[in-house]
């Protein structure tokens, strides 16, 4: 009777750490699933889901990328997944272009790494996305501005200076000199 009350507390403790586990992933603000070493799709968190355009984990197991994606994407996210469990090189913070249902592009950082067995062996990958398109946007309208602003001073025959206060730098250009 001990055996079976100690494993029925061990049941139960595990049943809670899946149910916890499970909760995180499919709360959390980012893109997570997992692969098998045929690059097929063995779990998605709703919010993955949401970017491969399927309401269930049931409409995206055994599918791979190009199922989802255009073959040029699909193409280039295979090349890393291949590195991952070919070599068991991780992937770290990588920007990646992603098309979502409306056929939008947008950014996401992503990091994929090895899911190994107990012995140790390669048998999937796990694969973390964040959406950074707002960052990504803003990135490219700076450097745009920084752009404009350049030509600008190129083009005029003033010359100009700024003085930053917080770090006593100053910038002249070119004609003020």
């Amino acid at each position: 009777i001990g055996q079976f009350l100690e494993r029925k507390a061990g049941e139960e403790a595990l049943a809670a750490e899946r149910n916890l586990l499970r909760t995180l992933i499919d709360t959390l603000p980012v893109y997570i699933y997992v692969k098998d070493t045929e690059c097929r799709f063995v779990m998605n968190n709703k919010a993955h889901l949401g970017v491969l355009g399927v309401p269930s984990l049931a409409e995206a197991l055994g599918k791979s990328d190009v199922d989802f994606f255009p073959r040029e994407l699909a193409d280039s996210y295979r090349r890393d997944e291949e590195l991952v469990l070919k070599e068991g090189r991780q992937v770290l913070d990588r920007e990646e272009p992603v098309l979502d249902q409306a056929g939008n592009q947008r950014w996401v950082l992503t990091t994929k790494v090895p899911l190994t067995d107990n012995q140790g062996r390669i048998v999937g990958l796990v694969g973390v996305s964040q959406d950074v398109t707002d960052h990504k946007q803003a990135e490219m309208e700076l450097q745009k501005s920084q752009e404009r602003l350049a030509l600008v001073i190129q083009g005029s025959s003033d010359g100009i200076w700024d003085w930053d206060i917080t770090t006593n730098g100053v910038y002249f250009s070119p004609r003020w000199w």
